[in-house]
């Protein structure tokens, strides 16, 4: 276990002041609000040098390849961070990667919505927590949510829970800068968001969607025009969510 895991306790504690509203009508399963998932991240500079992230590949890679979290529970908790983070780029591609693993559509339909219910009480915790972590900017989540976040996961998997969190904001950051872009140039730019980064996220945007096309649609065995036309009804809905 590296420094990084041994230490994932303390890198996870809570604060204190965290706002975390409360969606009107919203339902966790059990008849009570669930905080507000929408949070648009746009030039934040990703949380965290480029260096960082390479220093934890290995780690990356192992939970990428199933060695420490489930595929499936993976998925979801990403999923749940693009839509947190009003992602509709990573929401379509972590959403149809969880479907590829075996995560029922009405499960993920239901998590769009803010709507935890159908999933067991261990990944209930883990999507409040990832949930508000990334509102935090990756800071802390609040206090109570992180002591059940404790209870339930092992450091390793708290630090492991907290790693694809981390990349599931940066790389919802770079989708997010794609779309801001696209503002800029229909005349209706972003706050925060500049022309450097709108073009960084664009280039990158451009090269890896055709290949996550290719492998979605070898892994869920259908044709890649197939794909491509499934996601202008999901952004259409992910932009009626509210």
């Amino acid at each position: 276990m590296d420094q990084a895991e041994r230490n994932s306790g303390a890198a996870n504690e809570a604060p204190t002041g965290v706002d975390v509203k409360v969606a009107p009508g919203a339902s966790d399963g059990g008849g009570k609000g669930t905080a507000v998932w929408h949070h648009p991240v746009v030039g934040s500079g990703g949380r965290g040098s480029h260096w960082a992230r390479v220093r934890q590949r290995r780690r990356l890679l192992a939970v990428y390849a199933g060695l420490r979290l489930g595929p499936a529970f993976r998925e979801t908790i990403m999923f749940s961070v693009a839509v947190a983070d009003e992602c509709r780029q990573c929401g379509f591609a972590h959403r149809t990667w969880a479907l590829g693993e075996g995560v029922p559509e009405a499960d993920l339909d239901a998590l769009e919505r803010g709507d935890v219910g159908p999933f067991d009480a261990r990944t209930r915790v883990a999507i409040a927590w990832a949930q508000a972590y990334a509102r935090s900017d990756l800071t802390r989540a609040p206090e109570d949510v992180a002591a059940e976040f404790g209870r339930e996961f092992s450091p390793l998997e708290q630090a492991d829970i907290g790693l694809i969190v981390r990349e599931m904001y940066w790389l919802n950051e770079i989708s997010n800068g794609a779309d801001a872009g696209w503002s800029r140039v229909h005349g209706s730019p972003l706050p925060g968001s500049s022309v450097i980064s709108e073009l960084r996220a664009t280039v990158a945007y451009a090269i890896t969607v055709p290949v996550l096309i290719l492998l979605f649609s070898l892994k869920l065995r259908t044709r890649p025009l197939t794909l491509l036309r499934s996601m202008g009804p999901f952004f259409r809905g992910f932009a009626l969510r509210d």
